[in-house]
């Protein structure tokens, strides 16, 4: 039922601990973390083929198992099968108007609002300008200064 069979771990390998995928983010941020944290045994392909499933949980996970190990020798075999099965997270980086619908929650304070919306502004694709992130800094204060939950509530009002 194993993937791989005849993994040969080394002894001194320790497996890293990582940040879960599940299903939900960009496959290729997923792939290079992975890849990272794996640099260790980066040659040895069956071992990066058995640990993948480490990195998976959820329906990620579900997937995974579901694999048909005599279509996945190599690592490429893996990537290909997985970008194509994630593929359609590759464009979702947030954009500039995405930005404008995150609304404050009710029970949210402001530096609660300020901290997930920065989160948000980070991702944006292509990359904000610093002058770019002031301004909208600017535009986000006043906007909780005035109690809107949206800047697209302010402009539209």
């Amino acid at each position: 039922m194993c993937l791989v069979p005849n993994v040969v771990i080394p002894k001194k390998f320790r497996v890293p601990k990582f940040i879960k995928y599940t299903g939900t983010q960009s496959p290729i941020t997923h792939l290079k973390a992975y890849c990272n944290k794996m640099a260790e045994v980066v040659d040895d392909e069956k071992l990066l083929i058995h640990f993948f499933q480490d990195s998976l949980s959820g329906v990620a996970l579900t997937w995974y198992m579901r694999l048909d190990n005599t279509k996945v020798k190599k690592w490429k075999n893996l990537v290909d099968a997985f970008m194509r099965q994630y593929k359609f997270n590759i464009d979702v980086d947030p954009d500039r108007l995405s930005l404008q619908a995150i609304e404050k929650n009710n029970k949210e304070s402001i530096r609660e609002y300020a901290r997930r919306w920065g989160e948000v502004a980070v991702q944006v694709n292509p990359p904000m300008l610093e002058k770019e992130m002031i301004s909208l800094f600017y535009v986000i204060s006043f906007l909780l200064r005035n109690q809107s939950r949206t800047i697209k509530s302010l402009l539209t009002s």
